[in-house]
This record gives C-alpha cells, sequence and structure tokens, in this order.
C-alpha cells in the first residue's frame, strides 16, 4: 500500500527504480515523503546521474549561444568614415544605351562642379569624379567618359571624352581595396559648348560586359560667374609640372558633322590642357583620319595657343566620301602621358 501511493508523488519514473532495484531500498525512498515533494527528486538526482547533468547544461548555455550571435554585430560597423569625396552614392548611375538595369553594380560621385553650380560662360568647364564597378576585379572597372549635353541615344549631343583611370588614393582608402585607387575620372570642354543659363548634362562612364552609365549635372551658364577651379588646386597654383594625363576635345567637327569636299579646306579644332601644369606642357597633338596612328592616315601635328585652343586644317576632297573618324592624340612633355580622343564625321559631296 505504501509503494501504491509513493507513485503518484514521485512520477513513473521514480516507481520503476524503486520496485525494480533492490527492494530493500523501498524503505529509504519512503522516508522522506512525510517532508515536501523535492526530497524524491533529490534522491533521483542521486539514483540516475545523468538525469540531473542535463538540466544544468540547458540553464547555462542558451543565453551563450545568444551572446555570440549579437556580440559580432558591433564589430562590423567599425569601419572608418571615407572622406567626403570618397562617399558612395549607392544606385545614383543611371543605366544609358545597352545597359540593363539588373546589372547596376556601381558607386561613384561627380565632385566637380557640383550639381546646381554656376559655371563661367568662357575659358573651359572640367567636370571630375570618381566611377568603381564593385564587382571589377584588379582595376576600377570603367574604361570610357564622355560629357553629353542632353542624354546620350536620346537626343543629346555629345561635348566631349575625358580621361578614365585617374588616381584617387581616397577612394582605395575608403572602399578597402588598392585597385580602385585608379578610379577618377574627368573631362574638359570649352565653356562655349553650354548654352548660356541652365544646362542638362549627362556624365557617361563605359564599363566592358554592362554598356554606358550616367548621372544627370544640373548647371547653368552665366557670365558672370568665377572661373572654375580644378578639384583640390587653387587659381594661384605655380606648378608647372603635370600630374595627371591630358585632356583634349574636338569642338569642329561636332560629332556626325557633314564636311562637303565643294566648300574646299576644313579646319579641325578644339581644346587641350595638362592637369597641374600649364598649357605649354602639351608639346604635340597629332591629328589622324581613317584609323588610328598604327593604320590611319595622319593629317598633321600642331601645338596649342596659350589659352588651350588648337586647329589644324585638312583638305576632305583627298579622302572618300563616307563617314570616318579623326584620332586625335595630346601629349605632356612633363610626365609623357598621352591622351587619345576620337570624333566621327561625314565627308559628302553636296
Amino acid at each position: 500500500m505504501k509503494i501504491a501511493r509513493f507513485a503518484p508523488i514521485v512520477g513513473g519514473l521514480a516507481a520503476v527504480l524503486v520496485v525494480g532495484s533492490v527492494p530493500a531500498a523501498a524503505q529509504t525512498y519512503q522516508q522522506p515523503t512525510t517532508t515536501n515533494d523535492t526530497a524524491p527528486a533529490t534522491t533521483d538526482m542521486t539514483v540516475t546521474p545523468p538525469t540531473t547533468t542535463t538540466p544544468p547544461a540547458t540553464t547555462m548555455q542558451p543565453a551563450n549561444p545568444d551572446t555570440t550571435v549579437t556580440q559580432p554585430a558591433p564589430a562590423t560597423q567599425p569601419t572608418a568614415p571615407a572622406p567626403m569625396s570618397a562617399q558612395p552614392s549607392g544606385s545614383g548611375w543611371t543605366p544609358g544605351p545597352n545597359a540593363p538595369a539588373s546589372a547596376n553594380t556601381f558607386t561613384g560621385v561627380i565632385d566637380s562642379p557640383s550639381k546646381g553650380a554656376t559655371i563661367p560662360t568662357s575659358g573651359a568647364v572640367s567636370v571630375n569624379g570618381w566611377f568603381v564597378d564593385t564587382t571589377a576585379q584588379g582595376w576600377a572597372g570603367a574604361d570610357d567618359v564622355q560629357l553629353f549635353s542632353g542624354q546620350m541615344g536620346n537626343g543629346g549631343t555629345m561635348l566631349g571624352k575625358g580621361v578614365v583611370g585617374e588616381n584617387r588614393p581616397d577612394v582605395a582608402a575608403a572602399l578597402n581595396n588598392p585597385y580602385w585607387a585608379a578610379s577618377g575620372f574627368s573631362v574638359t570642354v570649352p565653356a562655349t559648348a553650354l548654352a548660356s543659363g541652365p544646362n542638362t548634362l549627362g556624365v557617361y562612364l563605359h564599363t566592358p560586359g554592362k554598356g554606358w552609365w550616367y548621372e544627370p549635372l544640373n548647371v547653368t551658364a552665366s557670365a558672370s560667374a568665377a572661373p572654375q577651379s580644378a578639384p583640390g588646386t587653387t587659381t594661384t597654383t605655380t606648378s608647372t609640372t603635370a600630374t595627371n594625363a591630358p585632356q583634349v576635345t574636338v569642338d569642329d567637327p561636332t560629332e556626325n558633322q557633314d564636311i562637303s569636299t565643294r566648300n574646299g579646306d576644313h579646319t579641325i579644332s578644339g581644346t587641350v590642357s595638362s592637369p597641374g601644369a600649364s598649357v605649354s606642357d602639351i608639346d604635340r597633338i597629332e591629328v589622324w583620319i581613317n584609323g588610328e596612328r598604327d593604320s590611319g592616315t595622319q593629317l598633321g601635328t600642331t601645338t596649342p595657343l596659350s589659352d588651350g585652343s588648337w586647329s589644324l586644317a585638312f583638305t576632305p576632297t583627298h579622302f572618300a566620301s563616307t563617314h570616318t573618324n579623326l584620332y586625335v592624340y595630346a601629349h605632356s612633355k612633363s610626365t609623357g602621358k598621352e591622351t587619345e580622343t576620337v570624333r566621327g564625321f561625314n565627308i559628302t559631296d553636296k
């Protein structure tokens, strides 16, 4: 009768242990029944240690997994603040011609001029910034830059081609990738290429396999605006050593312009500059037609005037009436660097 009364108190497992174990031990288990309900549990822990060792494991461990999951979160945050000029712009780049929107893996900014800026209507306008394809391996990912008035492929006009791969150590440091130090870009065009008043420009960067990507740049051209300074320099700089490749543009002919063989010689013209140095640093400008230097025909070599303008005349009747390209090379004597720009136009008999 005592064993039957004890079973409901201790539970099924205890009853089996008492009945199935040595009968003499039953007298030992019956003694605590007059005290309280915890005594049998104490006896169970003595008889079957595995039953009592499991609960401590569950009381000690649950807090630790939560701690190990939440503790590393702050460790992912302490990256040093990036320079203002190197703060990523997220998905601000918009797909242009032949660029699928799903391929947007780009970041970068237009440093100068700032959006909404007022720029002079004389001299040259320089657009500078940086651009990175975050999936690029071993380089920054851009192989060309062009400045448009309006939109490429949608009625816009190309104002000039620029230079990519310029040195931007601040970007490499901010994004923690040494290869992205060569992520700078710049395009310089004559201020006369912009209409007086508001202008909607498009800064286009080209990436292999992903096409053209652009960011809009709204500026206002005004005769009363102060001359533009290049980023990182002042108007009183006296440097005579170039810091980057030359910047050269072709103003005439314009893209896809028709040049008639009936109008005699035609003058090709444009502008050139040497970042960090005076224009005299440009010691030669070569102009080729129907192919680059290794395959085309050289029209001649010239040097720029003190204001950065250059020109060279050629005779259209010496060439077939068809669409063709000009290839213009500008060379810096202090750095030995050379920049090439291309302009397509049409020779016609009309």
